[in-house]
């Protein structure tokens, strides 16, 4: 799968139950010298908050040395405004003859990183500034975390220099069921083989390096090492990037082994169409550069040929607009001939949400999301409303192919509303939640939806420390048992949660559950979008989880929940 599908996948997501949101968004990484410093400016006064007798000067730190940074952007938020000026080159800004009132004042500099309540980084720092006729002049220190740097040499097997080499900072990112590995850091080798990547958020990371060209310069389908010379991962070292470090890391190419598959492919559109081939691998092996995609260029035979560098155990798919097909390839020995693809025409699959305020329930759209079998982009469901058709409480999902699927929902209109049952081919499949599409067009997948629900009460106890800055905190309710499975019937809700001195009790309010057994969790930073549909991402959590017990209509649970330390 490549980074494509992988992007695709964001739109897999559950029920997002709305409190105070507090969004806070990675900066966009290019190609290069990775996470270089924007310029500086001079400060200036912004003319976008309301005017006032009160000030809120500061000065932005870093972290280790106390030392000032120049050019960090400033926001300030607040009295019904928003201004925003950059740092001089004493790391001071001032926002003057401004309202009284309270402030959340952000920061953020590339190459620098903020803190959390769990210690998590995050793109900016945020803290909360109040100012009153009282105190009109208000002071603030703001520290940032300078991000480290890793830089090195490339070389192939027989010593030479690798230029134009791609190197990638990498870590495991979890999006719903799928894991992946991220890329947030690149760099291209120079003609001497050697990178530098700065501006890297701390913590532990792969490094890998890719090239399209062999030793002797012939190209070749795109092959990669790991640091320091691996063909996998998991064979590979991981590095640990701490605040202001500098890492040295040299890394010497394995020469990969081409692997070739061709066959036939049959059926629907087989003949009539161009053909698109989608290599995705199996098992453990997240890394999808080495991966092949291709055209059928055949088309009058529906003959195919295609090649990768990684050997292993794939699915090969074939699509076309209105058909798909797979087989399993194994490439670990040898190359894969005489494969034969039968295309099936794609189906349709209807979904209505019916009963109490079913229409308030789909404001926030509906998704069809695969289940443990990946989809290339191009393959997944497509709503005939699209998100544009929130609201709906019928929609019909085109070019659905052969698997297994669960619905969800981005953002439900109405925390009062509950899904009573989920109704196919006279079925409940509520404690699931599974969709099994065959060959035929399937029977249309009925929600039931009812007023009330079951409800979470919980308090986040956090210990706090004088001048902590606001944060975002993610609160997940998880179905147990087989429940889990059905992402209807997650869970979640983004808080911001303020601390200024001392112990601060942070509650929530979870509404419009379906009744059963659920776990609670609290994350001190904002996961990957719908992270905790996926197990992986939520093995070295669950200790942390809070079991509850949901009644319909009944009194609220009530439980406290600790901050889980994210890694």
């Amino acid at each position: 799968m490549n980074t494509k599908d992988f992007l695709g996948l964001i739109a897999m997501c559950v029920c997002l139950l709305s409190a105070e949101v507090t969004l806070l968004t990675s900066p966009q990484r290019g190609t290069g010298d990775f996470g270089g410093n924007r310029g500086a400016t001079a400060p200036s006064q912004p003319a976008s908050l309301p005017s006032g007798p009160a000030s809120i000067s500061g000065i932005v730190l870093r972290s280790d040395s106390r030392t000032p940074i120049e050019g960090a952007e400033i926001q300030a938020t607040g009295a019904g405004g928003v201004a925003t000026m950059t740092t001089d080159a004493s790391g001071r800004f001032t926002f003057k003859d401004i309202a009284a009132g309270n402030y959340t004042i952000r920061a953020r500099r590339d190459g620098f990183f903020g803190t959390t309540l769990s210690a998590a980084t995050t793109p900016m720092q945020n803290t909360t500034v109040i100012t009153s006729a009282a105190q009109p002049d208000a002071t603030v220190q703001i520290l940032l975390m300078a991000g480290a740097s890793v830089g090195g040499r490339v070389t192939h097997s027989n010593g030479r220099p690798a230029p134009e080499a791609r190197i990638s900072a990498m870590r495991f990112r979890y999006v719903g069921g799928e894991t992946t590995m991220a890329t947030f850091g690149n760099a291209i080798t120079d003609a001497d083989g050697n990178f530098r990547i700065s501006g890297i958020e701390p913590g532990e990371l792969y490094l890998r390096a890719a090239v399209v060209r062999n030793a002797a310069g012939e190209s070749i389908p795109a092959t990669v090492t790991y640091f320091p010379s691996a063909r996998e991962y998991s064979s590979g070292t991981l590095l640990t990037a701490a605040a202001g470090l500098e890492l040295v890391a040299d890394i010497q190419l394995v020469e990969g082994i081409r692997r070739r598959i061709s066959g036939r492919v049959t059926g629907a559109d087989s003949v009539r169409v161009g053909v698109v081939f989608a290599l995705l691998p199996q098992g453990a092996t997240v890394d999808t550069v080495e991966a092949g995609m291709a055209r059928n260029i055949a088309a009058a035979n529906g003959s195919f040929q295609m090649e990768t560098m990684r050997p292993g155990v794939y699915d090969l798919v074939a699509y076309t607009n209105s058909s798909a097909g797979r087989a399993r390839v194994d490439l670990r020995d040898r190359d894969a001939s005489d494969v034969s693809i039968t295309l099936t025409p794609t189906v349709e699959l209807e979904v209505r949400f019916t009963g109490e305020q079913a229409d308030s329930y789909t404001r926030g759209g509906v998704a069809l999301a695969p289940i443990q079998t990946p989809l290339p982009t191009a393959l997944r469901p497509r709503s005939t409303a699209g998100f544009g058709g929130r609201g709906q409480t019928s929609q019909t999902f085109t070019n659905v192919t052969e698997g297994k699927y669960s619905l969800t929902i981005p953002n439900r209109g109405n925390d009062a509303t509950f899904i009573a049952d989920i109704v196919q081919g006279g079925k409940s499949i509520l404690d699931t939640g599974v969709i099994t599409i065959g060959a035929e067009k399937p029977p249309p997948v009925e929600v039931r939806t009812a007023a009330g629900g079951g409800v979470i009460e919980g308090t986040l106890q956090i210990t706090a420390s004088a001048g902590t800055p606001a944060t975002p905190v993610v609160v997940v309710a998880i179905p147990e048992g087989l429940r889990r499975q059905n992402l209807l019937l997650y869970a979640r809700m983004q808080m911001a949660v303020a601390r200024l001195r001392g112990p601060l009790p942070a509650t929530f309010r979870i509404l419009g559950l379906t009744p059963g057994r659920y776990r609670v969790f609290a994350f001190g930073n904002s996961p990957d979008p719908f992270s905790e549909q996926n197990a992986e991402f939520m093995k070295p959590y669950e200790q942390f989880g809070i079991p509850v017990e949901v009644a319909l209509n009944g009194a609220a649970a009530a439980i406290t929940v600790p901050l889980i330390p994210m890694k």
